[in-house]
C-alpha cells in the first residue's frame, strides 16, 4: 500500500505508534478497528485474522473497488460506474 504506520493510523482513527503496535503484534485491537483495518487494506477479515483468504482475492479486490468509488462525488462515481460496465462487457464478447 505504501503508507507509513503514521499515516495508516490516522486513516483508522489512531496514532502511528499504536497502528505499528499492532503491526507487530505487540497490541490487540477491538473489532471495530480491525474492520476499519480491513476496509482501508482492501482485505477480507478472514485474511486478516487467519492468513487465508477462502475468497481467493475477489473480496479485497471488491472492497478495493468499492473504496475508491466511496472517495468520488455522485457525478464522477456514476461514470466510474459507467466505464466499468462498458469495459467488463467489451471484453466479455
Amino acid at each position: 500500500m505504501g503508507l507509513t504506520g503514521e499515516e495508516m493510523g490516522r486513516r483508522i482513527g489512531k496514532n502511528g505508534r499504536y497502528y505499528r503496535d499492532i503491526e507487530n503484534g505487540r497490541c490487540g485491537m477491538s473489532v471495530e478497528t480491525l474492520i476499519l483495518l480491513s476496509e482501508e487494506m482492501g482485505l477480507s477479515l478472514d485474511y486478516l485474522i487467519y492468513g487465508d483468504s477462502s475468497d481467493d482475492g475477489r473480496l479485497g479486490e471488491q472492497k478495493q473497488i468499492v473504496n475508491i468509488l466511496s472517495h468520488c462525488n455522485g457525478g464522477i462515481r456514476e461514470g466510474a460506474v459507467n466505464l466499468l460496465k462498458v469495459y467488463l462487457e467489451s471484453v466479455s464478447k
